[in-house]
């Protein structure tokens, strides 16, 4: 894409293979690619001859994609995702973006999911980090 133009210098500047520069570079750009997505199919967020109720649900769903699109690409939400979860997470995302009831509730149940497993899994690691600090 055009935009890893400045990627390419900065992989000349710092000494490292340029591909790589740009493919990392175009992972962290990959939600602002689906903006444009979310508002064709969402046009409440642009806040033109909408009802509040509209460019909010419009505003919320946006806001999460762009979010659970980017954890998936990062791996890491609350705590490192492991590969199933992040597709899951990526495929909600990409729900969330059409309109249809169907699409998003799938997506906001697997998000829900998703979201749940990490706080567990959070809470656990931090309930035997304090055991295994006394044990020493």
């Amino acid at each position: 894409p055009p935009v890893a133009l400045s990627a390419f210098s900065a992989a000349s500047i710092s000494r490292v293979h340029p591909m790589r520069q740009a493919m990392a570079a175009v992972r962290l750009g990959a939600t602002g690619f689906i903006i444009p997505f979310l508002m064709v199919y969402h046009p409440g967020v642009l806040i033109v001859d909408q009802a509040p109720l509209t460019v909010l649900t419009s505003t919320l769903a946006c806001l999460v994609a762009v979010t659970a699109l980017a954890a998936a690409d990062q791996g890491w939400l609350i705590r490192r995702l492991h590969p199933g979860w992040r597709l899951l997470l990526a495929a909600a995302a990409f729900g969330l973006i059409l309109p249809e009831a169907l699409s998003t509730v799938a997506a906001v149940a697997a998000l829900t999911l998703v979201m749940t497993v990490q706080i567990v899994l959070a809470r656990r690691e931090r309930a035997a980090r304090p055991a295994a600090l006394a044990a020493e």
